[in-house]
């Protein structure tokens, strides 16, 4: 799990290989972070990290890669 650096936002892996996002004070489901509406990872999510200007997600998976992902914050996500 990691919290943006704003504080609103908190991006939950899954052993499944999904990556969500969470409005924190509502609890609201914001989006999901995927390759072609696939999970983000083909295994578990291992580790996530955000900037410290909300710019960039990093994401390490069981299945042994490191994804970079920009624009976190911003509207565009995929839903599922």
């Amino acid at each position: 799990m990691a919290i943006s650096a704003c504080g609103n936002f908190a991006i939950i892996g899954s052993a499944s290989g999904w990556i969500d996002k969470y409005n924190i004070q509502s609890g609201q489901h914001r989006g999901s972070y995927c390759d072609n509406k696939e999970s983000a990872h083909s295994q578990s999510v291992e580790g996530l990290a955000v900037d410290a200007v909300n710019r960039y997600l990093i994401s390490a998976g069981l299945d042994g890669l490191l994804k970079v992902r920009e624009d976190i914050i911003s509207t565009h996500f995929t839903y599922r």
